[in-house]
């Protein structure tokens, strides 16, 4: 049997809900920030599937937490349903964790939007406003692609593209190239700050 690698909104809310069950199996109870596609799929703000889960952090009583390495009763519970569903093992994985160590965003967990799968699972899910900050990185480090595309569907405004939204301790990475910032801005509605704008930055 094929190995599935492409999950949708229908399918990351069962696999959340099974990694729940999993958990609730093994007594205990962990709370999840993740960012990315499939985070953008669970608050309807893309359509596109994506292929994994990416953990930014596991958070505790508000704090943040790096979550490398993975718990293991997280990593038991993932592999358990990756063999349910047919999945790859790194369904679930923490490869943006990195960006804890950059800093987040300024009020960050304030902004989190709380998905509950079961009483052993909860999902914090990046604001909108935090995803378009990640994305518009991720597009100039990585290039356009998939980045563009999600940030072309989340529609920011002139205003939140301006936003810095680190903490005083950031520095900015690099400026904008011309083309990725123009694939950044919506021509139809001229949203489109002047170029002169940084991307979003990190600590030192």
């Amino acid at each position: 049997m094929a190995i599935i690698s492409i999950m949708d909104a229908v399918q990351t809310d069962q696999l959340f809900s099974a990694l729940g069950e999993q958990l609730a199996a093994r007594g205990r109870r962990i709370e999840l920030v993740v960012i990315g596609g499939s985070g953008l799929l669970a608050l309807g703000l893309i359509g596109r599937p994506t292929g994994d889960v990416d953990i930014v952090a596991l958070l505790s009583s508000g704090t943040l937490a790096k979550p490398r390495p993975l718990p293991r009763a997280l990593i038991e519970a993932r592999d358990q349903v990756a063999r349910d569903f047919n999945l790859p093992e790194d369904w679930l994985n923490a490869a943006p964790a990195d960006l804890l160590d950059f800093g987040l965003p300024d009020g960050f967990v304030d902004r989190l939007e709380r998905r509950d799968h079961g009483e052993a699972l909860t999902v914090h899910l990046a604001s909108r406003f935090d995803q378009i900050h990640f994305k518009l990185y991720a597009m100039v480090d990585q290039g356009a692609g998939k980045h563009e595309a999600d940030l072309r569907a989340l529609e920011p405004t002139r205003d939140e593209l301006l936003a810095r939204p680190l903490d005083a301790h950031a520095r900015p990475i690099r400026r904008i190239p011309r083309a990725a910032h123009r694939r950044a801005c919506l021509p139809r509605s001229r949203r489109c700050p002047p170029r002169r704008l940084e991307t979003t930055s990190h600590a030192d």
